[in-house]
């Protein structure tokens, strides 16, 4: 399934994927602003998406730090997942981060502990709701 997956990120010229997306997104929580990427697959338009947002600060308990970027929404359809599609979002923001020359990506999530140790990234402060990752 990996291979089909295809992942990009919203520009406001394609209009159609944008309502896509957001559609999508409205099932999960209220969409704001932010940096969207999302993945499609040969079955579905949208099979998830994640918002990076680059922060003034990201406060959690033990944390307070300016000018990073932060993935605060990472959502794939639940019949869709265990396929890679979480990973490829996650690639892609991490990509986009470095190419705008950051080098830490922080995680504010409480759920998926597990996923984002598997991708590197290390709880800051021992909490659990926030992670880091230094990009190479």
């Amino acid at each position: 399934m990996s291979n089909d997956i295809w992942v990009g990120q919203l520009v406001p010229e394609n209009a159609n994927d944008e309502r896509k997306v957001i559609e999508f997104a409205s099932r999960f929580e209220q969409p704001c602003y932010g940096i969207y990427f999302y993945a499609k697959t040969p079955e579905r338009d949208v099979a998830g998406y994640t918002r990076a947002n680059q922060k003034g600060s990201v406060m959690s308990p033990g944390v307070s730090l300016s000018n990073v970027v932060a993935i605060d929404v990472l959502q794939v359809e639940p019949t869709m997942q265990r396929n890679g599609i979480a990973r490829r979002l996650t690639d892609a923001v991490e990509y986009f981060t470095q190419e705008q020359g950051f080098d830490k990506i922080y995680i504010l999530d409480s759920v998926n502990n597990s996923f984002w140790n598997h991708m590197g990234y290390e709880p800051v402060n021992d909490s659990p709701i926030t992670f880091v990752k230094e990009l190479e």
